[in-house]
């Protein structure tokens, strides 16, 4: 565009300081005088709310050519180290910061209530692989390096209780749609002689984390009606959301180690809750 053009091409696009294309694209003039004025232009733009919108350019070969090839090379040469290990994770102005007051629905008694459950409750369902997974060094080294992250035994219940669960469906052929009520049913029956033995390398750590990433969304739908804003859930935000406003990480109730006092000397299972 001619440079005499620039300034009526910008105003142009302006009407009482809103913007009416998507965006306006002028190009710098060269004379001092017009840059001037063209800079008195861009304040007004800027001040009318058009920054977001306004994009200010020059000739592809005279930007290209401000830096020279050795500029070029010398950058590619470099190693760039990232900042810190792990995941980023910015630290929020305290105005953006998450709520940790108790969610809409959270009662802790009623949320131990449900803890006190799952000891009494879920060891009755996997009443062969328990005992097997207590009475076996490898495994139960496994559950204590879950515990060392912060797992708590009904943690760990839940995550064998769901793999067993799953192999057992998987071996009855139930895992195809339209079997809903016959996974129901499944869900509530105990272990037999006839169930499907669950191996112990299904209960590996990285196994059970995999396997607690989807059994944490089914934790807070039961319990606080709580659902994924999206389509594909984000476990590991839904988790963090259960630990700041649901107790997830911190209730619990006094029960039996289930790694150290569950089994008896012949390896039966002893109940975790007593009374």
């Amino acid at each position: 565009m001619a440079d005499r053009d620039w300034a009526d091409a910008l105003s142009a696009h302006m009407t009482n300081g809103s913007v009416m294309l998507d965006t306006c694209q002028v190009a710098v003039p060269t004379e001092t005088e017009r840059k001037d004025e063209f800079m008195a232009t861009v304040h007004r733009a800027f001040t009318g709310g058009l920054m977001h919108k306004l994009h200010v350019a020059r000739p592809y070969d005279e930007v290209a050519g401000i830096l020279d090839k050795d500029h070029y090379d010398t950058i590619a040469g470099v190693t760039i180290t990232p900042w810190g290990s792990g995941a980023l994770r910015p630290t929020p102005a305290s105005g953006l910061r998450p709520p940790t007051t108790p969610g809409p629905g959270y009662d802790r008694q009623a949320a131990r209530a449900n803890v006190r459950d799952n000891y009494e409750y879920l060891p009755t369902l996997i009443n062969r692989t328990l005992p097997r997974a207590l009475a076996h060094p490898g495994t139960v080294e496994g559950f204590y390096e879950l515990r060392r992250e912060g797992w708590l035994d009904w943690h760990l219940l839940v995550a064998i209780v769901n793999v067993t669960l799953n192999m057992r469906a998987n071996s009855a052929g139930l895992l195809s749609q339209g079997k809903i009520a016959q996974q129901q049913q499944l869900a509530r029956e105990p272990e037999s002689d006839q169930s499907v033995p669950v191996p112990l390398s299904a209960l590996t750590p990285t196994n059970l984390r995999s396997t607690m990433e989807v059994a944490v969304l089914a934790i807070g739908q039961r319990r606080w009606h709580l659902t994924p804003s999206t389509q594909t859930p984000n476990s590991a935000a839904f988790k963090d959301l259960l630990v700041a406003r649901y107790g997830y990480a911190v209730d619990d109730v006094a029960h039996r180690d289930l790694l150290s006092e569950a089994l008896t000397a012949d390896g039966s299972l002893l109940p975790l809750i007593d009374g």
